[in-house]
């Protein structure tokens, strides 16, 4: 079965009553746990966005609460990807700019308290870096006051790395 394109999915919604359109996003809803995330964040938190950073900030600070850094480096790298899939998928979610510097930031301290308190780990060093050349190439889309005001918080990425 060969998909069709996005602008034909659209012209076939646009003909849809509002009962139809709602079983079928009801039905992608229940499909797949990923699209109930998305519609929820749609439906509750797109126009309050810094209770959704908040939100996310906090799932972060569990789910580095949960890491331990001890089990050796291999299962602390792994656990660190989980995280930063996580945090991935929410960034896609809002697809605002300055949200996407804020989670990446936060994730980056985060990983910096509890990765570089002992020998650092190769693999680990390779994913903070990754972030914060991905940090540096949102810098870019935002205006430049707003560089200014996150410019302090990722001096301090920069430095202790």
């Amino acid at each position: 079965m060969k998909l069709e394109a996005l602008n034909e999915v659209k012209k076939q919604l646009k003909g849809l009553d509002s009962k139809e359109l709602l079983a079928i996003v009801l039905r992608l809803a229940k499909h797949k746990k990923e699209n109930k995330e998305l519609l929820q964040y749609l439906l509750s938190y797109k126009s309050q966005e810094t209770l959704y950073v908040d939100a996310v900030k906090a799932m972060i600070d569990e789910a580095f609460a949960i890491i331990e850094p001890n089990k050796g480096a291999y299962v602390f790298a792994k656990q660190v990807r989980k995280v930063l899939r996580v945090v991935n998928k929410h960034i896609k979610f809002s697809q605002l700019p300055t949200t996407e510097l804020e989670l990446l930031i936060h994730f980056c301290q985060q990983l910096q308290a509890y990765a570089f308190a002992d020998k650092p780990i190769t693999a680990i060093l390779l994913i903070y870096d990754r972030q914060l050349i991905r940090i540096d190439k949102t810098l870019t889309k935002l205006h430049e006051d707003l560089v200014y005001d996150y410019r302090s918080a990722i001096e301090k990425l920069v430095v202790k790395s």
